[in-house]
């Protein structure tokens, strides 16, 4: 929720009767996607990419 909110798809459900709009978008699913990239020689073929 606090991404929808940043991201202004949702306005604050805190305030007013904005709640019913956060819950409606909070019963659909999301999915995060990244492209990440490395630098030639900056890192070793088998890295890991640590997501928190």
């Amino acid at each position: 929720m606090s991404d929808l909110l940043r991201c202004g798809r949702i306005k604050d459900p805190f305030y007013r009767d904005n709640e019913k709009e956060a819950l409606q978008m909070a019963s659909y699913d999301y999915e995060y996607k990244r492209n990440l990239r490395r630098q030639r020689g900056k890192v070793r073929d088998h890295s890991k990419a640590r997501f928190l």
